[in-house]
């Protein structure tokens, strides 16, 4: 059975978590240790080189946002750090085990509309951030069709399937 974490990168907490399935003989393989995508470059690239998923997926959150917006980090890494990094791990080589997302749920649109403001600016393209602005931007860093469709159509197959 696949598994998938939540872990603020950030606060490398994916490193622990991966500590705890090693320590129970899980398979890196099974996991993707999310939110990796706010995370410094060293952190990611050692999970993936034990064989971890990463998942992709706080991309909205390093985008422009009013101060106070729920769930920002006051160090989030921008956009552009976010997609360089991940074209650093495409370049070498661990496209396959990479998953986009952006984190958004059909039940932050059923949340207060007081919360709109924030949420908009915040998400600015909801759930369809990732290809109206990730991808855009991956293809303009260079980043090819194929890696594109390993990161988007089959590492996230691959992983569900526990291939």
């Amino acid at each position: 059975m696949p598994i998938t974490t939540h872990a603020p990168g950030a606060e490398r907490i994916g490193d622990k978590q991966a500590a705890i399935f090693e320590s129970e003989g899980l398979s890196a393989a099974k996991v993707c240790i999310g939110h990796s995508d706010n995370s410094p470059a060293d952190y990611q690239r050692g999970l993936v080189m034990r064989g971890y998923y990463l998942g992709m997926d706080q991309l909205p959150r390093g985008g422009p946002a009013p101060p106070g917006t729920p769930l920002q980090a006051p160090n989030a890494l921008t956009w552009a750090q976010r997609y360089s990094q991940i074209k650093t791990l495409v370049d070498a080589g661990f496209a396959n085990r990479l998953m986009l997302g952006n984190d958004h749920s059909i039940a932050m649109s059923l949340q207060p509309t007081a919360a709109d403001r924030l949420r908009v600016a915040q998400y600015p393209d909801g759930i369809l951030f990732v290809t109206r602005k990730a991808l855009p931007a991956l293809r303009q860093a260079g980043v090819s069709e194929q890696a594109i469709r390993t990161m988007t159509v089959e590492a996230p197959r691959r992983f569900f399937a526990g291939a």
